[in-house]
């Protein structure tokens, strides 16, 4: 649609692209109103935010039934705003609307909920931790033309969802369409006035906005070159936004494609919404021995769309939007010409056209020379490029800066796959166009200059709120055993080196809180391949049971870390903390400073057997070391635990072992404390 400002700077004009008269215009905030508006909506927030879910959800499905009501009278005023067809506005504005209410209606609940971590157990058994996901506050969202409905209502169903307020400033491309969405917020949002309020005017207008004090985060979808210069100006404030910006969308055709689906899915991913769409596929790649009867396809498909105006609904493809593009889209054009591209049917606008209808383009005999197969195309040109092997089309599809929706047709599923995950984009859809953008469930937002953050589904709601992580303790102790004063006989390194180069640890009780009564220690060591690591690792308190400790059980895991220079997957045992006899099963687990090995332990009434060494029963002295010796039958560098009995006694801070592996880091992770 071509739309200005008139000649009064204080209204836009509205003019319908098919036919280049004037439909309307719509006043223009002013910009001193900006500050005032930002207030209003942060005090409209904060009542909002404090609304249970359940609540903000019913308020939403009466926004939602508004918009079903109006239905018909919004795809008009978009079909004929921005002169896509009827069938377009209805399925990509208004339908993708509806499936995103229902999504977070029905899914907020969930996804909004605090989310538990589980909390060390050296820190105490009466605290809980929890991820929170708050609002964010203030939300600035400023909508594209080529889904002037759509794409407006996108990201502000889970922005309010999410407990925020919203400034909405609509397209001024399209400007009748934001008379609509604020009469649609008037009769929908009755009793919550300006949890959204909607600011026409220019493309300015909306920086202003971004930037102004009181705003929390900012949506913005359009074109890349823009999305930059918003991001430098909100750079300052460090303020967090979603980018979603354009794409250079490439096909990629093997030789074993499904051809006449591939021509089909190409030609309506390419010239839906007249080509307009940042998601589209902009350029084609078609393995050499299908490309002559792949264009073929292709080129009759193209040739027999209907272009028309919206009024005419058997038409395909309707007028361009407005002029903003369209001497970026002549030049394309132009220079793949001037470099020898063949134009197989299609081309410029016609000279004297009363209307922005510009013919459905196919190109050929293009090469990565040619600015159509470089840029993003915002309009009904497709150019393809023949390539000798998925190698190369792969190559040429990642050549772009833009990484936003990438597509491939091939008869092999396993081959298909192969090749998308191996394309730079934040989505790839296989045998199929365009459709990751209609599943309001799935994330949507792309890599490299596409863009930044994602919005739809699970990830779309999250990012409207802000992230709280929350630690709660039952707030009855006086003391923590880790908080001051600490003592010489805290576990910490001592920093004594051996002449081997090993180092020697300290183990021994804190003083203080309630640790002096369970603040037992566990001596962990093992062996491979003839090196040896020991660990002292503190026994942490019980967990409050009316049992006695005599016959409580415990569940613990250790995880150790260590460089074994003999053999990268030696394997490391440990015992309980519990002081009785273990019982171990190991398993290798790999991480990038080396074999990182867990072993898990059950506590037993298991006597003694041939080996151990037990303690006198209330004896005092140190930790008993337990070992773990390569097995005769087992493959070098495994190991076998044996069992001790271990009798919780006071540990001797003198009594760790004296040369243990620099490179092992030790905790122990209490996963539950059970009864046997």
């Amino acid at each position: 649609m071509v739309s200005v400002l008139t000649r009064d700077p204080r209204q836009l004009n509205a003019v319908d692209p098919a036919t280049g008269k004037a439909i309307g215009t719509v006043p223009v905030t002013a910009e001193d109103r900006i500050p005032g508006i930002v207030d209003r909506a942060r005090t409209a927030q904060r009542s909002w935010a404090v609304l249970p879910f359940a609540e903000r959800a019913r308020v939403l499905t009466v926004l939602r039934s508004v918009v079903v009501k109006r239905a018909d009278e919004i795809a008009e005023t978009v079909s004929r705003g921005m002169g896509k067809p009827l069938v377009d506005a209805l399925v990509g504005d208004v339908g993708l609307v509806l499936d995103e209410f229902d999504e977070y209606i029905r899914n907020g609940t969930e996804w909004l909920a605090d989310e538990p971590v589980e909390v060390p157990a050296k820190f105490g058994t009466v605290k809980r931790a929890l991820t929170r996901y708050v609002p964010r506050g203030v939300v600035c969202l400023i909508a594209p033309w080529n889904f002037p409905f759509g794409i407006a209502m996108g990201p502000l169903i889970p922005a309010l969802a999410a407990g925020n307020a919203v400034i909405l400033k609509p397209t001024s491309a399209a400007p009748m369409v934001g008379v609509v969405l604020e009469e649609l917020f008037r009769e929908g949002l009755p009793g919550h006035p300006d949890v959204v309020q909607v600011v026409h005017g220019p493309g300015a207008l909306g920086s202003v906005i971004a930037t102004a004090p009181g705003v929390d985060f900012v949506s913005f979808t359009g074109s890349t070159k823009i999305g930059r210069q918003l991001e430098a100006a909100l750079a300052p404030l460090l303020r967090p936004a979603l980018l979603e910006l354009g794409g250079s969308d490439p096909a990629i055709v093997t030789d074993d494609a499904n051809l006449q689906r591939a021509a089909n899915g190409i030609v309506w991913g390419r010239f839906m919404n007249n080509g307009q769409v940042c998601a589209a596929v902009k350029r084609v790649y078609v393995e050499r021995s299908v490309a002559e009867a792949f264009i073929g396809k292709v080129v009759e498909k193209v040739q027999a769309l209907r272009v028309g105006p919206h009024t005419d609904h058997v038409v395909d493809v309707g007028p361009l939007a407005n002029d903003r593009g369209l001497d970026a889209l002549a030049a394309q054009l132009q220079d793949a010409i001037d470099r020898r591209a063949k134009v197989e049917t299609g081309g410029f606008i016609p000279t004297g056209s009363a209307g922005l209808f510009w013919p459905p383009t196919v190109l050929t005999n293009v090469d990565a020379t040619m600015r159509v197969m470089n840029e993003e195309v915002f309009g009904p040109i497709l150019p393809i490029q023949i390539v000798g092997d998925d190698q190369e089309a792969i190559d040429e599809a990642n050549r772009s800066d833009e990484g936003l929706d990438a597509y491939v047709f091939c008869g092999d599923p396993e081959r298909a796959e192969r090749i998308a995950n191996r394309l730079d984009a934040g989505a790839v859809d296989i045998n199929e166009a365009d459709v990751n953008y209609v599943i309001a469930a799935l994330p949507l937002g792309g890599i490299k200059q596409s863009g930044i953050n994602r919005y739809h589904g699970k990830a779309g709601l999250r990012l409207f709120t802000n992230i709280k992580a929350m630690v709660i303790g039952a707030g009855k102790q006086d003391m923590e055993g880790y908080w001051f004063p600490h003592g010489h006989e805290s576990l910490k390194p001592s920093g004594t080196r051996s002449d081997e180069g090993t180092r020697d640890w300290g183990c021994g009780r804190r003083s203080g809180g309630s640790l002096p009564q369970h603040g037992h220690y566990v001596d962990v060591a093992a062996r491979a391949e003839q090196t040896s690591i020991a660990v002292c690792v503190p026994r942490l308190p019980w967990r409050v049971s009316a049992r006695p400790p005599a016959v409580r059980g415990a569940y613990a895991i250790v995880r150790a870390r260590a460089a074994f220079s003999a053999d990268p997957q030696a394997q490391i045992t440990a015992v309980s903390r519990c002081g009785r006899t273990i019982r171990g099963n190991k398993s290798d687990d790999p991480a990038p400073a080396g074999p990182r090995v867990q072993g898990q332990f059950d506590c037993t009434r298991t006597t003694a057997t041939r080996g151990m060494e037990r303690s006198p029963r209330g004896s005092r002295a140190g930790p008993t070391r337990v070992t773990a010796e390569p097995a005769a039958s087992a493959p070098a560098g495994q190991a076998r635990a044996s069992r001790r009995r271990w009798s919780p006694a006071r540990p001797d801070p003198t009594n760790c072992p004296e040369r243990t592996n620099p490179c092992l880091l030790s905790a122990l992770s209490q996963e539950a404390l059970r009864s046997p």
